[in-house]
C-alpha cells in the first residue's frame, strides 16, 4: 500500500482501469474526498470530465470537526507522527502500518460527546468573545 499523493492520484485514475464502467455503467460511483487539492490536478479533472459516472462528494472547507475519518487522522497524528522522525518514505509507512497495527487491535467507534445544541452554544461563546476582543 502507497501511502502518499502520487498513490491517491493513481488510485483516482485507476479507478478507470479497462472494465471498470462495464461492472455497473448507469450506477454512479461516489466518493467523498476532503478539500485536499490532489483530486483537484488537471489530468484527474479530464478524467472526471470523461467518466460523468463518477461523482467525487466534498467535505466542505474547515468542517474536518465533523469529520469522523478526519478525526482518526487527527489520532494518527498526534499518537504516532507528530513527534517521529522518518528519514524516508519506507520509515514513514511502518510507522503508519504499527499505528494501525495497535489501533486495529482494540479500535472503537469514535462517539459524539455534545449535541448539536452544546456545540452551536460554545461556537456562539466563542463568537461573542472575539467579538469583544476585537472591538466588534
Amino acid at each position: 500500500m502507497e501511502l502518499h499523493s502520487e498513490a491517491a492520484r493513481k488510485a483516482i485514475v485507476g479507478m478507470g482501469a479497462p472494465g471498470s464502467e462495464a461492472t455497473c455503467p448507469r450506477r454512479p460511483e461516489r466518493t467523498r474526498v476532503t478539500a485536499y487539492s490532489t483530486h483537484k490536478w488537471p489530468r484527474i479533472r479530464r478524467w472526471l470530465a470523461g467518466r460523468p459516472r463518477f461523482r467525487l462528494h466534498f467535505t466542505p472547507t474547515y468542517s474536518s470537526w465533523l469529520n469522523q475519518v478526519e478525526r482518526w487522522f487527527a489520532e494518527l497524528t498526534t499518537r504516532q507522527l507528530r513527534r517521529g522522525v522518518h528519514r524516508s518514505i519506507a520509515s514513514l509507512e511502518r510507522a503508519i502500518r504499527e499505528f494501525l497495527e495497535a489501533y486495529d487491535a482494540d479500535a472503537r467507534p469514535f462517539a459524539w460527546t455534545k449535541t448539536a445544541d452544546e456545540i452551536l452554544d460554545r461556537i456562539g461563546r466563542f463568537a461573542q468573545r472575539t467579538l469583544a476582543a476585537h472591538g466588534g
